[in-house]
């Protein structure tokens, strides 16, 4: 290993071997750049010596004969070092293929949007992106005929009665609620932003069908929080006197955590929530849209961490919810508060436009033209390729 070392050396620092071989080990060569750039990558913070070569040039060696030698052993074809590669390539893509600038317009966008909360109602009609040309028009003419109707003053919520093909429209007429930043798909959440209060937007497209969306009303953001419950179930297929019977529980439950019980120990008795009340009846922090609506009213009405509602009904049974704590929205687009929001883009499906924004930069900066041949000029050129010979003599210049 001495001997090796020191030929490196010698070859290393002498002018006359530049660019020629260092050092071939089976048919594998190492040149004097490619060990002068593995050392200048690696050793960017000391200051190269002889000694530092030396060290380096050790640990240089062995990597490159522990490389071969798992190469040899057919190491590289092994199904757990193939899903390790994957994995890593999976953990690193993202620095590559994210244009920073971009995320960083989306994260101060979504910033913005943050602030408020939008109580939006839509109008739905399904076209696939590979629908006949005759369903297209089908779709079309029906999502007209929702927006002239529209037009002519009609209730939007019977308009979404009559057109929509949202499952639920017969529950809801259209409304979807308060939702906020990142609860829509962003071609949705994009005009639902910019349409104003109390008016309806003209007809778009998303992947899935045309749309017409209304914002009904918009408030400061309702923020998150953290909240417990105990849920007294009714029984299965309970008449009225079950449920009397369930509400009087309830009430009883009530009423001892306003005499002092434990909120959490009666969670572990008696509620019904099979996910929380191992747990005290502690949830997941929550924001709005993820329980059923009159469930989040009652949470976000209780005006300080500690508070406890009365029993609230659903179709489950009856609810006794605790707040912990609330946690609203940031009010400052600080450095954390940015990077928290492109942490939500990189994960959310919108990345994809964050993409394109990159790879059009990419192209305008490359100043990319697609070069279109006319007429048959491409096929003289493809067929010749694909059988290995020269275009025709009398083929059709590309230039």
């Amino acid at each position: 290993m001495k001997n090796v070392v020191l030929i490196f050396l010698l070859l290393l620092c002498s002018n006359v071997f530049f660019g020629q071989t260092l050092a071939r080990y089976g048919n594998q060569i190492i040149t004097r750049e490619e060990f002068l750039a593995a050392f200048r990558k690696n050793n960017s913070h000391i200051r190269a010596t002889d000694k530092a070569y030396r060290d380096y040039l050790n640990l240089y060696i062995r990597y490159r004969l522990k490389v071969q030698a798992a190469f040899d052993l057919k190491l590289d074809t092994l199904p757990g070092q193939i899903t390790e590669l994957q994995n890593f390539k999976s953990q690193i893509i993202d620095q590559y293929t994210n244009d920073e600038s971009s995320l960083n317009q989306m994260a101060k966008e979504a910033f913005v949007r943050s602030q408020h909360d939008l109580r939006v109602s839509y109008i739905f009609v399904a076209v696939s992106k590979n629908a006949l040309p005759a369903d297209t028009a089908k779709s079309w003419k029906k999502i007209q005929d929702a927006y002239q109707a529209l037009k002519k003053g009609k209730d939007f919520g019977e308009v979404a009665l009559q057109f929509s093909e949202d499952p639920y429209v017969k529950d809801n007429r259209g409304d979807l609620d308060f939702i906020t930043v990142f609860d829509l798909p962003y071609a949705m959440e994009t005009v639902a932003y910019r349409t104003p209060p109390g008016k309806y937007s003209s007809v778009f497209r998303t992947s899935g069908g045309y749309i017409i969306l209304k914002k009904t009303a918009e408030r400061n953001a309702a923020g998150r929080i953290h909240a417990a419950q105990i849920l007294v179930t009714y029984p299965y297929q309970a008449n009225d006197a079950a449920k009397e019977e369930t509400l009087k529980r309830a009430d009883s439950i009530y009423n001892a955590i306003r005499n002092g019980a434990d909120f959490a120990e009666l969670a572990r008795k008696f509620s019904g929530d099979n996910l929380s009340y191992q747990l005290g009846g502690s949830l997941p922090e929550f924001g709005i849209g993820k329980y059923e609506r009159g469930f989040e009213i009652t949470a976000f009405n209780l005006k300080k961490d500690g508070d406890v509602s009365e029993p609230y009904a659903s179709s489950f049974g009856y609810h006794i919810i605790k707040r912990i704590k609330r946690i609203p929205v940031s009010s400052v687009a600080d450095q954390k508060t940015l990077d928290e929001f492109k942490e939500k883009i990189k994960k959310d499906p919108r990345i994809v436009i964050s993409r394109e924004q990159m790879l059009q930069t990419i192209l305008k900066k490359t100043q990319f033209k697609e070069y279109v041949l006319a007429g048959n000029r491409f096929w003289d050129y493809t067929d010749s390729l694909i059988k290995f010979k020269k275009p025709a003599s009398d083929a059709a210049p590309l230039t």
